[in-house]
């Protein structure tokens, strides 16, 4: 806020703060500096109590953000206290597509052709399927399916900060147990062929 003060005041504007009004002295920017830092804590600590109650919500089972994972819609439900919270459901209409995404990765299409993600891409805008979005399934789109947990039946809260979006120890995730659409078996043998596929694992030559 500073930064722009001081910019603003070298254009000739003066900024005039109604509920913390100080004076333009060195006295008043010692005490202007004291309110920014008292709004800064307050900010932060209004985070910590929000956060705390969105991963003991997490803890109980519900879940907390506004879009559900792609495949699953959010429903509310009463809490034991008859407050109102969400959970995830499978949208019937919607999950065959993860099931078809999973089979093509793993078993191949109807001649037993093995795929690897790009051709599961290719196979799925041939066809007419289409994300969330209306875009067309692309390599990175599908290992974003084929690499969630969610699939198998568990959601995890808490995976990345949400000021930087930089991923978090695992050790912080909190999981939620929601309704499967892929068995955990099947998940797990996805998971085993994508790090074999993995070009920086797997010599080029061995992946043919």
């Amino acid at each position: 806020a500073k930064v722009y003060k001081r910019k603003l005041k070298k254009a000739g504007i003066k900024v005039i703060a109604i509920k913390q009004e100080t004076t333009d002295d060195p006295m008043g920017n010692f005490i202007e500096g004291i309110f920014e830092l008292i709004d800064q804590y307050e900010s932060e600590t209004n985070g910590f109590h929000t956060l705390r109650g969105m991963k003991e919500n997490a803890r109980k089972g519900y879940c907390n953000g506004a879009t559900a994972p792609y495949r699953y819609k959010r429903v509310k439900v009463l809490d034991e206290r008859g407050n109102e919270k969400t959970k995830l459901k499978i949208n019937p209409t919607e999950a065959e597509t993860v099931r078809l995404i999973f089979h093509l990765y793993s078993n191949g299409d109807t001649g037993n052709r093995l795929m690897g993600s790009k051709q599961v891409a290719m196979y799925l805008n041939e066809h007419g399927y289409r994300r969330r979005s209306g875009q067309k399934w692309s390599t990175q789109s599908v290992l974003s399916i084929l690499s969630n947990s969610t699939y198998a039946g568990t959601y995890y809260f808490n995976k990345r900060d949400s000021k930087t979006g930089k991923p978090k120890p695992k050790s912080e995730w909190i999981p939620i147990q929601v309704p499967a659409i892929i068995d955990k078996i099947e998940f797990e043998k996805v998971q085993t062929i994508i790090t074999k596929r993995d070009p920086r694992k797997t010599p080029p030559s061995v992946l043919g």
